[in-house]
């Protein structure tokens, strides 16, 4: 990591593990991914029909989804902020 990736780095460290996991884990890749899966699903499912999209069907699987990557992103930012400690 160079001068400039140290020093974001140590920005991004006074945060806090918890914090870090939570935005950069559960928060911007769990949920990106859930909503993405979810539309992705739903376009290849019934096409992109307006009201497939607020169907009850899709909510509860969108729900689901949520939970799911919700809890991957957990790891994954755990995982992350791990490497990036390596790493400096």
């Amino acid at each position: 990591m160079g001068e400039k990736g140290n020093q974001r780095w140590e920005e991004i460290r006074e945060m806090g593990k918890k914090k870090f996991v939570w935005t950069h884990g559960v928060l911007r890749w769990g949920v990106l991914v859930a909503v993405a899966w979810s539309i992705i699903n739903q376009g290849l499912r019934d096409g992109l029909d307006l009201m497939g999209f607020l169907s009850l069907d899709f909510l509860v699987r969108l729900g689901i989804s949520l939970v799911i990557f919700g809890v991957a992103g957990y790891f994954w930012g755990r995982m992350l902020w791990k490497k990036m400690e390596e790493e400096s």
